[in-house]
C-alpha cells in the first residue's frame, strides 16, 4: 500500500487539475455553489473505475441521475412543502424506489438511480422554507454538476489516460491463462486446486464484463468489441461445467480401473493442445473432436455403467474442445492490433449482455430500510425545529444508498462517522480561517492544493479508496453548503453536527434492522438457484444454456466471499453453485430432448422433470425433499427408456444429461443397472 506510488500521484494530480478547471469555470459563470462542481469531479473519477470509458460512463449517468433528481425536487417540494409529514412520506417513498431500482440493475446504469434518490433530498430540503427557490436551485445544481462531470471526463481522457480497451485485453489474457490452467488441472486429475482456479476465472470474467460495459463510452467500434467480449465470456463460462463434469467422469472411471489407452492418449492430446495457448492450427481442434466421436461407444439397451460413463466423458471432451477452440478464435480477433482486427473471421453469435443474479426481495427490503432511515431523521429534525437539519436528512439517505449493496454496510458507515470527526474541523478551518484571508483564484488554487491532493492520494490507494471518497464527500460538502466564503462559526458547527447526525442515523437504523449475516446471504443465493432449477424443470424459466451458465457463475462469484466470511465467523457453510450450474444445464438438455423423443421416452422424461421440479422446488423453499430414492429410480427409468429408443445425437445427449443429474444428486449411489430388478 504505497500512497506515493507514481500511478497514485498521477491520479491525484489529474483529479486536482479537473477540480481546479471545474472551479474556474464555475466562478467564471457565477454559478451559485462552485464546490458542487469540484466534488462532482472526485465522485466521477473514483479510482477503481478510473479508465476513460468508466469516467465518461459515470459522467453520463451522474448527469442523467441529477437531472431526474432535480426534476423530482421541482415536482415534489413546492407541492408538499405545506404538509411536512406528507412531504417526508413522498421523499422516503422516492428514495426507497430509487434504492430498489439501483440494486436490481447491476450495470453502470444503477449509478443514475442512486443519484436520482439522494440528490433529490440533498437539493430539495434546504429550500423547503422558500419553495419558490427550488427551480433556480435545480438549474444551478444541474449546471454545476454538468461542469464537474465534463471536466473530470476531459482531464482523465487527456492526461495520463487509462483506456478500458487496454485493460480489457490485459484481463482477457489473464482469463485465458486461468482457463488454460484449469483445463490442465482437470485433465491431469490434480486434486484440490480446481476450486481456487475456478474462483480466479470467475473473478476475471466479472472484471471483463465490467470493462466491456464501459467500452461504448470510448470509441465508435465499442459495440462490436463489447459484443465480442460477451460472446467470449459465454464460451469461457461454458468451460466451467464441462470441466467439472469431465473431472467427475475421469475420477469415477479411474476408480474402476485404468482407462483404455485410446482414451487416456486422447485426454493427453487434448491437454497438450489446450496448453499451447494460441490457435495456431484450427484443424487440430477438428481432429480431436473427430477422435472423441470415433472413440465414443454406442449406447445400447444393454450398455454397462462404464460404457455410459465413457460415452459421457467423450461427448463432454468434444464439447470442451469446441468451446476452447472458439474461445481462442474470439480472443485472437480481440487481441489483434486495431487495423488487423476482424470480426468476420469468427463464427460468433454476438451476445447482448450477461445474465446476472438479482434478489428483488432483498432489494425491496433494503429500499424500505433506506426510506425509513431517512424518514426517521426527517421526523427528528422537524420535532426539534432544527433549521439546518436538512443536511442531516440528505446525508442519511446518501449513507444508506451508497453502501446499500453490502450485506453489512455498518463498517463503511462507521468509517463515514469517524471521517466526519476529522473532516468537520478541517472544513471549518478552511471556511473560517483560510478563505477569508485570501483573494483571487490563483490563491484559492494554492490553498486547496494540500486538501485536494490529500483527497486524491487517499482515493488513489486501493485500501484507502473508500475512506478517501468519504473524506472528499464530507469536507467538500461542508464547504459547498456555505452560502459564501465568509462563513460564521455557528453555521459551520451546525452543518458539521448535521452531517455527523445524518451519518449516525444511517448507522443506527442499518445496524438495527438491515445487517445481513453471511450465512443468511448464502442461503438466499443458494435457494434462488434451486428455485430456478425447479422452474427450468417445470418449463417456466425460459433460459438457454449460455444464459443459465452466466447466471450461475455470477452466483458462484457472489457466494465465495460470503462463504469465506462465514468461515471466519466460525460458521463454515457448504454451497456449490457450479454443481447447481451443471444440474440446470442437464435439465435444459432434457427439455430439449423432449422435442425428438418418442411417446414412451417423453412420458419418462415428463415424470423425471416433474420429480426434479418438485425436488428442487422444495430445496428452494427451505424444505427437505421427500423420497429422494424415488427420484433416483425416476432417473434410472428415464435412462433405460432412452437407451431403448432409436440411436441419434439428441437421444445420446439426453442420456448424458440424465447421467449428469444422477452423478450430481446421487454421487454415492450404486452403479446404474441397464435392467430393472425383478421381484
Amino acid at each position: 500500500m504505497n500512497v506515493l506510488a507514481t500511478k497514485t500521484l498521477l491520479y491525484a494530480l489529474n483529479c486536482y487539475m479537473a477540480a481546479m478547471l471545474a472551479l474556474a469555470i464555475a466562478f467564471a459563470f457565477n454559478l451559485t455553489n462552485p464546490f458542487w462542481a469540484a466534488l462532482t469531479v472526485y465522485i466521477t473519477s473514483q479510482p477503481l473505475s478510473a479508465v476513460v470509458g468508466a469516467v465518461w460512463g459515470r459522467a453520463f449517468y451522474r448527469l442523467v441521475g441529477t437531472v431526474v433528481a432535480l426534476a423530482m425536487a421541482v415536482l415534489i417540494i413546492p407541492n408538499f412543502a405545506d404538509v411536512p409529514a406528507l412531504l417526508v412520506a413522498v421523499l422516503a417513498g422516492w428514495v426507497s424506489l430509487c434504492t430498489y431500482l439501483s440494486l436490481l440493475d447491476r450495470s453502470p446504469r444503477s449509478y443514475a438511480f442512486m443519484l436520482a434518490g439522494y440528490t433529490t433530498v440533498l437539493v430539495g430540503l434546504p429550500v423547503i422554507a422558500d419553495p419558490s427557490r427550488i427551480f433556480d436551485t435545480a438549474i444551478a445544481r444541474t449546471e454545476e454538476i454538468a461542469v464537474g462531470v465534463l471536466c473530470a471526463a476531459i482531464v482523465q481522457s487527456l492526461f495520463f489516460p487509462r483506456h478500458a480497451g487496454d485493460l480489457l485485453r490485459v484481463k482477457l489474457r489473464a482469463a485465458l491463462t486461468e482457463a488454460r490452467e484449469l483445463i490442465a488441472i482437470t485433465l491431469e486429475q490434480v486434486a484440490g486446486t480446481a476450486a481456487a482456479d475456478r474462483r480466479k476465472l470467475a473473478a476475471d470474467l466479472a472484471e471483463l464484463h465490467a470493462l466491456s460495459d464501459n467500452l461504448r463510452f470510448e470509441n465508435a467500434n465499442a459495440g462490436n468489441t463489447a459484443a465480442l467480449v460477451r460472446t467470449l465470456e459465454e464460451d469461457l463460462v461454458a468451460l466451467l461445467p464441462l470441466l467439472s463434469a469431465v473431472g467427475d467422469r475421469l475420477r469415477v472411471l479411474a476408480a474402476q480401473g485404468p482407462l483404455p489407452s485410446r482414451i487416456s492418449d486422447l485426454v493427453a492430446d487434448i491437454r497438450v493442445w489446450a496448453a499451447a495457448g494460441a490457435r495456431t492450427d484450427s484443424a487440430r481442434a477438428s481432429e480431436l473432436m473427430l477422435a472423441c466421436r470415433a472413440a465414443t461407444p454406442l449406447l445400447s439397451p444393454d450398455a454397462s455403467w462404464t460404457d455410459i460413463l465413457t460415452a459421457n466423458l467423450l461427448v463432454q471432451l468434444e464439447d470442451l474442445v469446441k468451446a476452447w477452440d472458439h474461445s481462442l478464435a474470439l480472443s485472437d480477433a480481440m487481441l489483434a492490433p486495431g487495423p488487423d482486427r476482424s470480426w468476420s473471421r469468427v463464427d460468433h453469435g454476438f451476445a447482448k449482455t450477461r445474465t446476472l443474479h438479482v434478489d428483488a426481495g432483498l432489494a425491496a427490503y433494503t429500499g424500505l430500510v433506506t426510506g425509513l432511515a431517512m424518514a426517521a431523521t426527517a421526523i427528528y429534525v422537524m420535532v426539534i425545529g432544527w433549521s439546518q437539519g436538512a443536511a442531516a436528512v440528505g446525508i442519511t439517505a446518501a449513507a444508506c444508498m451508497v453502501f446499500a449493496v453490502a450485506d453489512d454496510p455498518t463498517p463503511a458507515q462507521k468509517l463515514l462517522v469517524l471521517l466526519t470527526l476529522v473532516a468537520v474541523p478541517l472544513a471549518a478551518f478552511y471556511q473560517l480561517a483560510v478563505f477569508p484571508a485570501i483573494s483571487g483564484f490563483p490563491m484559492l488554487a494554492f490553498v486547496l492544493f494540500p486538501l485536494l491532493m490529500l483527497t486524491g492520494l487517499l482515493m488513489g490507494t486501493p485500501k484507502l479508496a473508500l475512506p478517501g471518497l468519504g473524506f472528499a464527500i464530507v469536507t467538500q460538502t461542508l464547504i459547498t453548503i456555505q452560502p459564501s466564503a465568509q462563513g460564521d462559526l455557528v453555521s459551520v458547527v451546525n452543518l458539521g453536527v448535521a452531517v455527523a447526525c445524518g451519518a449516525l442515523s444511517a448507522l443506527w437504523v442499518t445496524r438495527l434492522i438491515r445487517v445481513i449475516s453471511p450465512s443468511f446471504a448464502v442461503r438466499r443465493i443458494q435457494r434462488a438457484g434451486w428455485r430456478d432449477i425447479g422452474r427450468l424443470a417445470r418449463g417456466t424459466l425460459p433460459l438457454g444454456r449460455a444464459a443459465w451458465a452466466s447466471l450461475m457463475l455470477d452466483r458462484e462469484g457472489l457466494l465465495q466471499p460470503r462463504l469465506a466470511r462465514a468461515a471466519k465467523e466460525g460458521k463454515p457453510l457448504s454451497a456449490d453453485a457450479l454443481r447447481d450450474l451443471r444440474a440446470g444445464i442437464h435439465v435444459i438438455g432434457l427439455r430439449t430432448a423432449m422435442e425428438d423423443a418418442t411417446a414412451s421416452e417423453r412420458s419418462a422424461l415428463d415424470r423425471l422433470l416433474a420429480a426434479l421440479g418438485t425436488y428442487y422446488g422444495a430445496l428452494g423453499h427451505g424444505r427437505t425433499p421427500a423420497d429422494p430414492q424415488g427420484l433416483l429410480e425416476r432417473i434410472d427409468h428415464a435412462i433405460r427408456s432412452l437407451l431403448r429408443g432409436p440411436r441419434c445425437d439428441s437421444h445420446d445427449r439426453a442420456v448424458i444429461a440424465s447421467v449428469g443429474i444422477r452423478r450430481n444428486l446421487f454421487p454415492g449411489a450404486p452403479d446404474f443397472q441397464p435392467h430393472e430388478a425383478r421381484a
